[in-house]
């Protein structure tokens, strides 16, 4: 798989649309297209922009490969979780 066509599944995956990404990416219109079609790779900067936007990391949309992947549900999960523990005083334990 592609950059481009993972780009693509992600972004039909958080129910955006290409428009919509390129917009609060701060890129330009027809820029996620183009690196829909793999007509051209990201810069790094944009790479990252794209990623923030869609809640994922760079190195899954360039290389399909990341230590954790997490759906914002398991990301909350995880969070309460935490915030528990911090107020249960639990983290004293551990030293």
């Amino acid at each position: 798989m592609t950059f481009g066509y993972r780009l693509k599944e992600e972004i039909k995956r958080q129910g955006m649309t290409q428009n919509e990404v390129g917009l609060k990416a701060g890129l330009g219109e027809n820029t996620i297209k183009h690196y829909i079609a793999n007509n051209q790779l990201p810069r790094v900067d944009n790479a990252v922009a794209i990623a923030q936007v869609l809640g994922t990391t760079v190195e899954w949309l360039m290389t399909g490969e990341c230590p954790i992947r997490l759906e914002k549900h398991e990301i909350k999960i995880l969070v309460d979780k935490f915030e528990k523990y911090l107020l249960a005083g639990e983290y004293w334990k551990d030293f």
